[in-house]
């Protein structure tokens, strides 16, 4: 079925990034749900290859900065960690949804990833080196999120009615503390979102 559909490629003519802001209120910081609309009828979107770009910083629960070299960072795959649910829907219909995001993503990225030093991986929330930095960007793929819609739709698709829930989940598990013979453990923190975009290929055929 694939190869049926390759052929198509080209005849591509421009394929862009198009990026997409939530729509639901700005503050991604409390308890609620982050919300994406991917409207429009005549575009065509590139479902496999769309990102999340997120970037912020870390606080403690004084909202004041830890001290340089504490011993906090973030966790390997703190994007996922951030979020308890998401869900997407095509025109009000439930067509995707995890639960639980950073374990399942975890299970399945020691299963299903090659990591490597210089691999897709690094820095995209899921293998960080954010050690010794209280500031953040990250970016990778929706379907590394264990969204099976961004993954397995192998061919560009009309776009048009489809919205994507993020439900923030507590910051517990998406900091790492520690203490050692220097230092004693940080206090409880929080990880502060500033930003956080969803990017999709828009592509245009002959």
């Amino acid at each position: 079925m694939e190869s049926i559909f390759n052929k198509y490629d080209d005849y591509i003519i421009r394929s862009q990034y198009k990026t997409y802001e939530s729509t639901s209120e700005t503050n991604f910081n409390r308890d609620g749900v982050i919300t994406f609309e991917i409207e429009g009828t005549y575009s065509i979107l590139n479902i496999k290859h769309a990102k999340y770009n997120i970037s912020g910083k870390y606080l403690n629960n004084n909202n004041i900065e830890y001290e340089a070299n504490s011993n906090v960072q973030l966790d390997d795959n703190f994007v996922a960690l951030l979020f308890s649910q998401i869900e997407v829907t095509n025109n009000g219909t439930l067509i995707d949804q995890i639960e639980n995001v950073g374990r399942s993503s975890i299970i399945k990225g020691r299963v299903s990833y090659y990591l490597d030093e210089n691999g897709p991986t690094i820095n995209s929330g899921f293998q960080t080196r954010f050690e010794n930095s209280l500031r953040f960007k990250a970016i990778g793929n929706l379907s590394n999120l264990c969204l099976g819609f961004f993954k397995d739709i192998k061919h560009p698709i009309f776009k048009g009615g489809i919205k994507i829930n993020f439900k923030r989940a507590k910051d517990d598990d998406a900091l790492y503390r520690w203490d050692s013979t220097t230092a004693a453990i940080p206090t409880f923190g929080k990880v502060i979102i500033e930003d956080f975009m969803i990017t999709i290929p828009s592509v245009e055929y002959q």
